[in-house]
């Protein structure tokens, strides 16, 4: 204890791989040189073993990365460059990044232009929709689709950003226009228009995605050579892919490659904008309703009891999308059940709701 001096001894032996570290405040240290100083103490007074070394080390925000990004870089040490760095970094979880939200499978015939111009097959206006559902940029390097389509992907998808991949390029900018970000064509194989799985791959061969669809209820049937694509409700909320209440055809034949046709809540009555028409019970309690299935901000779920106090989820028994932008559904009551009540719960962005009791 007391005052440390020149010739303060230390209380114990250091060793040669222990390592110091202290952080220094940048705000104690200015513009140009900077010294430091360091008294060293040995153990005893004869010792003349003594090794010490010094580093400073900045630390500085660096470039901000809110997403994967693919770095070129290189240092300059007074007029001489080093080599050219090239590394791709990433920070986000392929997984819940990007998601499939539109399939053209079965697309109409070719219009005469489009025969006159050489498209003679409709499989030639096939097209897959994707989407980054995060606030970072996604690299796609090292990114394939392995199931219903072969095609390796490269470059960057932004965050928020939609591009497509397509059968074929300028059959696709034929019929869509040039303003579609396309990340690639498949070429010669085509999905199928019965149903087939779709898979996508990420660089470590880890499964992204995968989709199987159908063309037979309880999918929707409209998008097989109607004219409608099959489109992806809320992508946001990473749906389950493989359940077919969460899809539905789109607004407008052709699709809507690289935007959006779903409709935003902007009323006050938000259950008749989810539900537009609830069908009276029917006697033998079945219970049916035209749902809006534009509406990808409100989720529709129907529920009963025997008391109004103990509601539990009915799962509807029966879909049907109609043409007008609504799907039909359908619940089954079995007919040796007691009477019961049934009530539809509209929630919008997890926390609007309203209720109605029939």
């Amino acid at each position: 204890t007391g005052p440390i001096t020149g010739s303060t001894l230390t209380l114990e032996n250091g060793s040669e791989t222990d390592v110091f570290q202290k952080t220094v405040a940048a705000e104690i240290l200015v513009a140009g040189e900077n010294v430091i100083a360091v008294e060293v103490h040995q153990r005893s007074s004869g010792s003349s073993d003594l090794g010490f070394e010094l580093s400073l080390v900045s630390a500085t925000d660096g470039l901000p990365i809110s997403g994967d990004v693919h770095l070129r870089t290189r240092a300059l040490n007074g007029s001489e460059w080093s080599p050219l760095e090239d590394e791709a970094r990433r920070v986000m979880v392929p997984s819940s990044t990007v998601t499939i939200t539109e399939i053209m499978y079965h697309p109409t015939d070719p219009t005469p232009a489009e025969e006159t111009a050489g498209f003679l097959d409709d499989d030639d206006f096939e097209f897959i929709e994707l989407k980054n559902v995060t606030s970072g940029d996604l690299l796609l390097e090292g990114f394939r689709f392995s199931k219903g389509i072969n095609l390796d992907l490269s470059g960057t998808l932004a965050a928020g950003e939609t591009a497509v991949v397509v059968k074929s390029r300028a059959a696709f900018e034929f019929r869509y226009g040039p303003n579609s970000r396309i990340l690639g064509e498949w070429g010669d194989h085509k999905l199928d228009n019965g149903g087939e799985l779709i898979r996508l791959r990420d660089h470590e061969n880890e499964i992204v995605f995968e989709v199987e669809y159908d063309d037979q209820s309880p999918w929707t049937e409209l998008s097989d050579g109607d004219g409608q694509s099959l489109v992806l409700r809320n992508p946001a909320s990473l749906p389950d892919l493989n359940l077919p209440q969460n899809w539905r055809p789109s607004a407008n034949p052709g699709g809507n490659p690289g935007d959006l046709d779903a409709v935003i809540f902007s009323g006050t009555d938000l259950l008749s904008y989810a539900i537009p028409i609830i069908h009276p019970v029917s006697p033998t309690g079945e219970i049916s309703a035209e749902l809006n299935i534009l509406a990808d901000d409100v989720t529709v779920t129907l529920e009963l009891c025997d008391d109004l106090s103990s509601w539990e989820t009915a799962e509807f028994t029966y879909f049907q999308d109609l043409p007008n932008g609504r799907r039909m559904v359908r619940y089954e009551n079995a007919a040796d059940l007691p009477k019961r009540f049934y009530r539809f719960r509209v929630m919008r962005s997890l926390t609007s709701r309203v209720e109605r009791e029939l």
